[in-house]
């Protein structure tokens, strides 16, 4: 304010004599409350670990545009006799740069201090991997400190396998081969919340590798089903490859085709990507292993059926 009076332009100008007002609007709460109005599909659970089938449009931690509503509001209600849940200290300062979308990477660690400045985040707790908004499936969260940071580690070592679902446009490759996508992803430097894959890891591009195979087609539709393992986790990973290649995830508003997805809005009111499997050495008991199978929402099933109705039965059995 310049005399008590708004300033709309950036250019203004002031005189002598004149008094200037800043006034500071207060930041949310930099801590996560408990929400238990947010339902979890368990798929596992022990004192140390907790996997939930996400639905689509949950996102999963608290973030500019959702502070509250998101998987870890529900997760400190559900959690909250755990350690990580009860030591909730608030963060004086948390990196809030995201993007709204900006939520699927899984979180790399570079050294022991960025380990423990992410169990120690106060808006993530437990988190060590994370997915689209608007994508569905499987997650692990930690519910202990030594969970969370053996997680941490196996995520970065590339000792956990993921593998995905999703609809695509096209006919891809032949039906039961792997094929291989490795090519780095970086930010798209005219629009900051699109991910794009470039030349080189120079062009500020991060290594990311992905297979995928071709499990059904339905040529007069020009609609595929791919599986879908990721050995990196990289942001929009599977969406930015898919486009790569020429053939995008049905339904996706930031790299899907205008023309299918409008054609075919009915079939896919969201992006048609699930996160179908988890398998990793247990971060507490290494020797137990954790494969983990989320059955795809009815979406996903109803898509995939019109594509290949053997295929969407035997996908929703249990």
């Amino acid at each position: 304010l310049v005399s008590e009076a708004a300033v709309k332009k950036k250019n203004a100008k002031v005189a002598a004599g004149l008094s200037i007002t800043v006034r500071f609007v207060s930041s949310k709460p930099l801590r996560a409350e408990p929400d238990a109005s947010i339902l979890l599909d368990v798929l596992y659970e022990d004192e140390d670990i907790l996997i939930i089938n996400k639905p689509a449009g949950l996102v999963v931690h608290p973030c500019p545009g959702h502070w509250s509503g998101t998987l870890v509001n529900a997760l400190v209600h559900h959690c909250a006799p755990s350690e990580l849940f009860l030591q909730r200290p608030t963060s004086p300062s948390v990196d809030q740069s995201e993007e709204e979308e900006d939520v699927s990477d899984d979180i790399e660690v570079a050294d022991d201090s960025a380990t423990a400045s992410r169990v120690l985040d106060a808006l993530r707790p437990g988190i060590v991997h994370r997915l689209d908004k608007d994508t569905s499936g499987c997650i692990v969260t930690a519910k202990t400190v030594r969970a969370q940071r053996r997680l941490l580690q196996l995520f970065q070592s590339r000792q956990v396998q993921k593998s995905y679902l999703a609809v695509v446009v096209g006919s891809t490759q032949t039906a039961g081969q792997d094929v291989v996508i490795d090519a780095p992803i970086g930010r798209d430097p005219n629009n900051r919340q699109l991910m794009r894959v470039t030349d080189s890891e120079d062009e500020g591009g991060r290594a990311a590798l992905s297979v995928y195979r071709r499990i059904a087609q339905n040529e007069a539709m020009q609609l595929s089903v791919v599986n879908v393992r990721i050995a990196t986790g990289r942001t929009h990973q599977i969406r930015v490859h898919m486009r790569h290649i020429g053939s995008p995830v049905l339904g996706d508003t930031l790299y899907g085709l205008a023309g299918p997805n409008k054609k075919y809005s009915n079939l896919a009111p969201r992006q048609l990507l699930h996160a179908y499997r988890l398998r990793f050495a247990h971060p507490v008991h290494e020797d137990v292993l954790i494969d983990i199978v989320a059955p795809p929402p009815a979406d996903m099933l109803h898509a995939i059926s019109r594509v290949d109705p053997s295929l969407a039965h035997l996908l929703s059995k249990p």
